[in-house]
């Protein structure tokens, strides 16, 4: 079925794009992902119904997918270069073959992409054709903003990460305890006797079990007192997260009056992630859930100690900026941070690609890796979906686009993130 976005004349869209693609859920997450970065959307399910709009001059790019039934995506391409060689088209494919991209961009493709493909590429794609072949009534970019406070806070920032990187400033060391508790998580024999005997007398471990068991999503009718009692009613691995969750986050210590209350968001928003992403992974199958866990948990670690250590620089008065501020500095420069962590910490390089990586997978990334970036950002774009965001009118991509390029149906795995907030 074909569908028209209503708002297509709104003067604020970035383009109107044409979406050719015969599979309904990825068709349908694609439009989300450009609806929300500010496009205007018609999507068609065959090349019938798309070669139907192609008179519609609101048309600025067209992605389209090769593998169309009945009447190939090729044909589709043949006749927009034929009828409208001036409307840049960009090829989405899960299947192609090199021959495939060659004839597509013999007839005028402006780019091939292949499935699954991450937003940041898709989007770059579209700019790209939109700029190659501009239509009259595309958007033209603005003009530089002129320097603002900004710069200065970015000097500032770049000046603290540099001292991170030479060790002149002190981050917070990580309970080598945590490690351990990670490798007992995947090792299928591990039973209670190791989870107590790690937890020994730390009362904050003893305090997040309790504390866990206790929530509404596990209590029954009491109070559960006893750590054994509730070791069996988590589970053990449930309780190993607990730990390294505990042991992680409590490594961190946000001092600052101004950065607590934003610090408590992160934390919780931090808990839920990784706890989606757990349920995410046993959904797709991944035969380590605990590892989604771990990466959903350090992933962002970049943003708080960013946060922490920006906080002491305010409360000494050598940096002035508000919350909005801070979360745009964040954005740019939490991945920098998050590898100078993990590198002070000498986590495996596994975890460390991912706290210095996770937005855009590089072009060498393993099928496997890029899988990981979408159940990481999937978690977390859901995390905030679900309420969880903790800087100023913070938003996201959509969270389906990332569950689609894993197979997910979206239900599916709402379903499987039910009550999740209740545990923290």
């Amino acid at each position: 079925m074909m569908t028209r976005d209503p708002t297509v004349n709104s003067h604020r869209r970035l383009g109107h794009v044409l979406i050719v693609e015969d599979d309904p859920g990825f068709r349908a997450a694609t439009k989300r992902l450009l609806t929300g970065q500010g496009y205007s959307i018609t999507t068609a399910a065959s090349a019938e119904e798309a070669t139907s709009v192609l008179d519609d001059d609101s048309l600025t790019a067209v992605l389209l997918d090769l593998h169309l039934p009945g009447t190939p995506g090729m044909s589709v391409l043949q006749t927009v270069a034929s009828r409208r060689p001036e409307l840049p088209v960009v090829i989405l494919s899960g299947g192609g073959t090199m021959e495939d991209a060659i004839e597509a961009l013999r007839h005028r493709a402006v780019d091939y992409l292949r499935k699954p493909v991450r937003p940041p590429d898709l989007f770059g794609a579209l700019e790209r054709a939109q700029r190659k072949w501009p239509h009259p009534s595309a958007p033209r970019t603005p003009p530089s903003p002129p320097p603002t406070q900004r710069q200065g806070v970015e000097a500032v920032v770049e000046r603290l990460l540099q001292r991170v990187v030479a060790g002149e400033v002190e981050v917070p060391t990580l309970d080598p305890r945590a490690l351990r508790i990670h490798e007992l998580a995947r090792q299928p024999t591990s039973g209670i006797r190791e989870v107590l005997e790690l937890m020994g007398r730390d009362p904050r471990l003893v305090a997040a079990v309790l504390a866990r068991a206790n929530t509404g999503f596990f209590r029954a009718d009491r109070i559960i007192k006893s750590l054994r009692e509730a070791c069996v009613l988590l589970g053990n691995r449930q309780v190993f997260s607990l730990c390294f969750e505990a042991l992680v986050l409590n490594t961190f210590e946000v001092r600052s009056p101004v950065m607590r209350d934003l610090w408590g968001r992160m934390r919780r928003n931090t808990a839920i992630t990784a706890e989606i992403a757990r349920r995410i992974a046993k959904l797709v199958g991944a035969p380590h859930p605990e590892d989604a866990f771990v990466l959903a948990l350090l992933h962002n670690l970049g943003e708080v100690v960013l946060v922490q250590l920006v906080g002491e620089l305010v409360d000494a008065g050598e940096v002035a900026l508000d919350l909005g501020e801070l979360a745009v500095v964040t954005a740019d420069w939490h991945e920098r941070f998050g590898a100078a962590l993990a590198t002070a910490w000498g986590l495996p390089v596994a975890f460390g690609r991912f706290m210095g990586c996770h937005h855009e997978m590089g072009e060498q990334a393993s099928a496997d890796d890029v899988a990981m970036h979408h159940l990481l950002m999937g978690s977390y774009t859901y995390a905030l979906e679900l309420g969880l965001t903790y800087f100023p009118q913070q938003h996201s991509l959509d969270a389906s686009w990332h569950f689609a390029m894993l197979g997910l149906d979206t239900r599916d795995a709402i379903r499987a993130c039910d009550g999740v907030t209740k545990l923290v």
